[in-house]
This record gives C-alpha cells, sequence and structure tokens, in this order.
C-alpha cells in the first residue's frame, strides 16, 4: 500500500458501518484510561447474562445506533476532517483500509490516481 496516503477526507467515518467491530481490547482501553466519554457511546452485548461482544456508536440517550462517527470533527479551515479521539480509536478504524482492493471498494479517495 506503499501509494497509499490518507486525504483526511472523512468519507471512511461517515459511509463505513462499523458498530459490531468493538473489540474487547478497545473497550478495555478505554476503560484503563478512563475515556467515559467514549465508554457512553459504547454498549455491550449480553447473551444469557454475560457479555459477548461490544457495539459503537450507540446515542446514549437513545440506545440507537447513530449514522456516522461521533468523533468526526471537520476543519473547514484547513479543508480537512479529523478524528477527535485519534490517539485511542478503535482497532477496527486504525487498520482502515487493509488493503488497497478494501479501500478502493469503500470509495477511499486515499490512493493516487484519484
Amino acid at each position: 500500500m506503499e501509494t497509499y496516503r490518507c486525504r483526511k477526507c472523512g468519507e471512511c467515518c461517515r459511509r463505513l458501518i462499523y458498530h459490531n467491530e468493538c473489540s474487547e481490547e478497545d473497550y478495555r482501553r478505554w476503560e484503563k484510561l478512563g475515556r467515559e466519554d467514549i465508554l457512553q457511546w459504547v454498549r455491550p452485548v449480553r447473551r444469557k447474562g454475560k457479555v459477548t461482544g461490544y457495539q459503537i456508536w450507540v446515542e446514549p440517550e437513545t440506545n440507537r445506533f447513530i449514522k456516522t462517527c461521533p468523533w468526526l470533527a471537520e476543519r473547514p479551515d484547513r479543508n480537512i476532517t479529523v478524528c477527535k479521539i485519534q490517539d485511542v480509536k478503535p482497532e477496527i478504524c486504525r487498520q482502515y483500509p487493509g488493503s488497497r482492493k478494501h479501500g478502493l471498494k469503500t470509495g477511499c479517495k486515499g490512493f493516487s490516481g484519484k
């Protein structure tokens, strides 16, 4: 992926649905860091009373999924979009796009020639 360079357009944060992609490691890291601001947007998934996974970007007031990541912020002064939790964002976000094929399939503008 030597031709990949993130253009900070934010399209991946707006278009991709990662609600079921929160790892236990992400959750535990946020707990350890005391990131209640993030944890309030996370919903544990329980089966038979046991936590079996975590869902992210669940609106605290309604318990419904929101359409885009709550940590996405526009920077019109620089014509970019930034992640307000960049240093602790979920692993699934850190891995994006993963491969050129996945990036192109999902509309990523970070590859040369686009």
